[in-house]
C-alpha cells in the first residue's frame, strides 16, 4: 500500500529541489512516441506528477490521454494535446514553439523501447525518494522548532514513504537485472 501524504506534505514536483531521473523520463517519453504499444503496458506504473521534468510530465500525460481514449499516439497528436503554457517558458522549454519543444524532448532519451518498464520503475522510485526527502526536511524543521507532535507524525509518514521507496527501488533493480540477463543471453558466445 502506498503511503498517503497529506496535502500540506506535498510539494509541487516542478519546484522541488531534489534530483529527477531525467534519462529515464526522456527515454520513456521518447519510446512512448516511437512505440506506443510498449508505453501502453506501463501506463499504470508511473503518473505525470511523478516526473521531475515539466515537459516530460506533460508529454506523458498526453500519451496517457491518447492511449486511454484509443487515439493514435504520434508526435503530431502529442503536439496537439499539449498547451504552450504547459511546456514553454522559464520552467519548460526555451524552444520557440510547442512542436519544437516536444520534438527536442522526445528525441533526447538515450534508451530503447525494451527499457520502458525499467524507466517507468526508475521514475516511480525517484518520485518516492523525493517525497521521502521532502518529509524528512519538514521533520528536521519540526524537531529544530520543538514541534514534537508534528515531528512524530512526520516520522511516521517518513517510515511509510521509506517502505514505498524501498519497494519501488527493488522493483526497478529487478527489472534492470532482467534486462541485463536477457541481453547477456542474446549475445553470441565468444
Amino acid at each position: 500500500m502506498t503511503a498517503k501524504v497529506k496535502a500540506k506534505d506535498s510539494v509541487n514536483p516542478f519546484e522541488r529541489k531534489w534530483q529527477a531521473d531525467l534519462d529515464a523520463e526522456l527515454t520513456l517519453v521518447g519510446a512512448a512516441v516511437d512505440h506506443p504499444d510498449q508505453a501502453a503496458v506501463v501506463l499504470h506504473v508511473v503518473q505525470p506528477e511523478e516526473f521531475g521534468d515539466r515537459v516530460c510530465s506533460k508529454v506523458w500525460a498526453a500519451v496517457q490521454r491518447l492511449i486511454r481514449s484509443g487515439s493514435r499516439v504520434d508526435l503530431d497528436a502529442i503536439i496537439r494535446e499539449v498547451k504552450p503554457e504547459d511546456v514553454l517558458g522559464p520552467d519548460g522549454c526555451h524552444e520557440p514553439t510547442v512542436a519544437d519543444c516536444i520534438r527536442e524532448t522526445v528525441n533526447a532519451g538515450s534508451g530503447t523501447a525494451i527499457e520502458v518498464l525499467w524507466c517507468a520503475l526508475r521514475i516511480r522510485a525517484q518520485a518516492r525518494r523525493n517525497a521521502l526527502l521532502d518529509v524528512l526536511e519538514r521533520f528536521t524543521r519540526a524537531v529544530v522548532g520543538a514541534q514534537i507532535d508534528e515531528a512524530k507524525t512526520l516520522l511516521e509518514t517518513a517510515s511509510r514513504l521509506l517502505a514505498d521507496y524501498d519497494r519501488a527501488h527493488v522493483e526497478a533493480m529487478q527489472e534492470l537485472k532482467r534486462l541485463q540477463t536477457s541481453w547477456s543471453q542474446a549475445q553470441p558466445p565468444s
